[in-house]
């Protein structure tokens, strides 16, 4: 059962009063700076895309095309943010259409793919030097790929993929570029991933 009101209580009843709209202030600042800073280019909040959410992600005149010298095929991206500093990561949207994938390079810092749509491929040389083998990637898997390892990704030979790329920035040490995949390897490489999924 509740208490009836006693004087004990009007000292908390009258701090609410008061409170609550320097309350609904801080919230409504909080809000307009959250607005301000969005507008300004920052990321305030963000978060893996829903199911709905990934229409928003077809690419349009935001999307900018990647470098030929570093991919292979047609391939847009769009920046998803950069970290101010001194944090150093970054991130970034690539759209990879049917066949085309990243040329072999090397993060100093490692790199992260979160995939968001489609159907993708991904291979590393292990840490041996030994060429692993090439793997199929859908929608919601996550790739690591550790500091220093050469890899590649892209979408599979039939369909287009998408994934967010998270990096971090090594101010004396940049991203290594390297040879593009061959032709033969990455469909031989796709047949024998796409038949295990």
């Amino acid at each position: 059962m509740f208490e009836k009101p006693n004087a004990l209580h009007r000292p908390l009843r009258n701090a609410a009063r008061f409170s609550l709209p320097w309350a609904a202030l801080f919230l409504i600042q909080g809000a307009f700076a959250a607005q301000t800073a969005a507008s300004a280019g920052q990321t305030v909040v963000s978060s893996f895309p829903e199911a709905e959410a990934r229409q928003a992600l077809v690419p349009d005149g935001t999307w900018v095309s990647t470098n030929p010298k570093t991919f292979t095929g047609k391939a847009l991206m769009k920046s998803a943010f950069r970290q101010v500093e001194p944090a150093k990561s970054y991130g970034a949207y690539v759209y990879f259409t049917p066949g085309a994938r990243t040329f072999w390079h090397v993060h100093p810092l490692g790199q992260t793919l979160l995939i968001v749509d489609g159907i993708g491929l991904t291979q590393s040389r292990n840490a041996d030097g030994t060429l692993g083998p090439v793997v199929a990637v859908k929608a919601g898997d996550v790739v690591t790929c550790p500091p220093g390892i050469m890899h590649w990704h892209g979408a599979s030979p039939d369909a287009p993929m998408t994934h967010l790329a998270i990096s971090e920035n090594d101010p004396k040490v940049a991203v290594k570029w390297l040879d593009a995949v061959d032709a033969k390897s990455y469909r031989e490489g796709a047949e024998k991933a796409l038949q295990k999924r």
